[in-house]
This record gives structure tokens, C-alpha cells and sequence, in this order.
């Protein structure tokens, strides 16, 4: 039921990304009050320009090569006449970067690194959102850092931390998998893929009673339109290297 009645929001579009088990597994008050938040960011065109002029700024200091421009949202150039990405390498490697940029910074987050909003503008990878935002609390965006910090430091003491701060203590081989295996030198990133191991992980929240964060909510929106970027890109990625390039963390063999 509050699936049906959350896919009539104008949410459908990302949450078509989701699996419905998400929606099982975090109390249905807690839930719904993420998403009223969700939307009154969506509607609010004030939130919209301070959230990319702030992204704009950090990404400047940062010194990621992205120029970030708010009012448009999804080209209305479809797909098929869209010029396709001179290097597909080199943009999944931005985008991977630029994901962790925003969870490695503060401020909102703008969650929509779909491929249709990107374009390339006079030698510059130019990025029109849509007005898709979160406001992670501080104790939600600590804990996720602490499992991408945990993960690819190896230390599972701090992987472990982060895990149960979020309610996901219950469902670490379900979030190892989802993180994958390996040195992450050389990624393939398939929609279906990140589908399926959520799934997973939902289903071990729910086979153990485990309640998780609302903001799991956004970050699984967050994930889904980067899988669907590099998945159409076609190309395998080096996490681990856009990891090392943006989490202030030092750089790892």
C-alpha cells in the first residue's frame, strides 16, 4: 500500500530505481517523513540554487573538472541524438569522483548524476541536475564515510562502526557484496546489478528484524542514478582511485 501510493509522487522516476523491499524494512512513519522532507527540498527552487551554488563552490576548491549549472535538469535532446562522451573513461572516472566529493563534503546533496544531465560544453564536463536533494544529518553522513573509510582502508573495526550506527550491523556479507570484491581497480557497473545486492541487503534487514537509517533512502537514490551513468558509459572503473582522489584519505596500492 504505501508503495502504490509513494510511485504516484513525482518521485516515480528515481524510485523506479529502487526496490520495492526498501520500503519494508524502514518504519512506515520514519519513511514517510523522509520523504515529505524529500519532496519540500524538491519543490523549494531556493534550496535548488544555494545547493549548487555551495556544490558549485566545492567542487571548484576541490578542483574536479565539472562545471555546474542549476535551472534545466535533464536535456530534452533524446538519448539516441545526444553526441555521445568523447571519452567515456575519463567521465566515469568524474563521476565517480564527484560522488565521493559530496559524500566526503557537507551541504545538500544533489542526488541526480543521471547520464542525460551531463554534457560536454566547450571542453568542459557541464552538469544540469534535476532538483533532487537530500540533507543528510551529520550522524547519517559520519556513518556512511566510516564504511567507504573502513572498506577501503581494510578496517573492519571501523567498517563495522558504521554498519551499526546505520541498523545494518545484521547485514555485513550482504553490504560486502554490495561493495564488492577486490581492489576495485576495475569495475563493471550494472543497474541490475546494484538492484540485486540491495535487494539482498533488504531482505537480511528484514530476515533479522534490523531497522535501518531513512537516510538510506536518498543514498540508495544517490547510488542508483550513478549505476545508471556508468552503465551506460560502457566502460569498467577504478573506485578506488576516484576514492583515494576525494576522501582526503592517503593513497593505497
Amino acid at each position: 500500500m504505501l508503495w502504490t501510493l509513494i510511485k504516484r509522487t513525482e518521485w516515480r522516476p528515481f524510485l523506479d530505481l529502487l526496490s520495492p523491499s526498501f520500503f519494508r524494512v524502514v518504519p512506515a512513519g520514519p519513511l514517510l517523513a523522509e520523504l515529505r522532507r524529500l519532496a519540500s527540498l524538491y519543490r523549494s527552487a531556493e534550496d535548488f540554487e544555494r545547493a549548487t551554488a555551495h556544490r558549485s563552490a566545492s567542487l571548484n576548491r576541490a578542483g574536479l573538472p565539472i562545471r555546474l549549472l542549476s535551472g534545466s535538469g535533464p536535456s530534452a535532446t533524446s538519448s539516441a541524438e545526444r553526441p555521445a562522451p568523447k571519452d567515456p573513461q575519463a567521465q566515469g572516472q568524474r563521476i565517480l569522483e564527484l560522488y565521493f566529493h559530496q559524500v566526503f563534503s557537507d551541504g545538500l546533496v544533489i542526488l541526480d548524476l543521471r547520464l542525460a544531465n551531463f554534457s560536454e560544453e566547450e571542453g568542459a564536463l557541464t552538469w544540469r541536475p534535476g532538483a533532487v536533494l537530500a540533507d543528510w544529518s551529520p550522524a547519517f553522513r559520519e556513518a556512511v564515510r566510516a564504511l567507504y573509510r573502513g572498506f577501503y582502508r581494510g578496517d573492519d573495526v571501523l567498517f563495522r562502526e558504521g554498519l551499526a550506527a546505520l541498523g545494518l550491523a545484521e547485514a555485513e556479507a550482504a553490504i560486502r557484496s554490495q561493495f564488492g570484491e577486490g581492489q576495485q581497480r576495475a569495475i563493471r557497473f550494472t543497474l541490475s546489478d546494484f538492484q540485486q545486492k540491495f535487494q539482498d541487503v533488504f531482505v537480511r534487514c528484514q530476515q533479522t528484524g534490523s531497522r535501518i537509517d531513512t537516510g538510506f533512502l536518498s543514498l540508495g537514490l544517490y547510488l542508483a542514478t550513478l549505476y545508471e551513468h556508468l552503465e551506460a558509459l560502457g566502460e569498467s572503473f577504478d573506485a578506488r582511485a576516484a576514492f583515494d582522489a576525494v576522501s582526503g584519505d592517503p593513497r593505497t596500492s
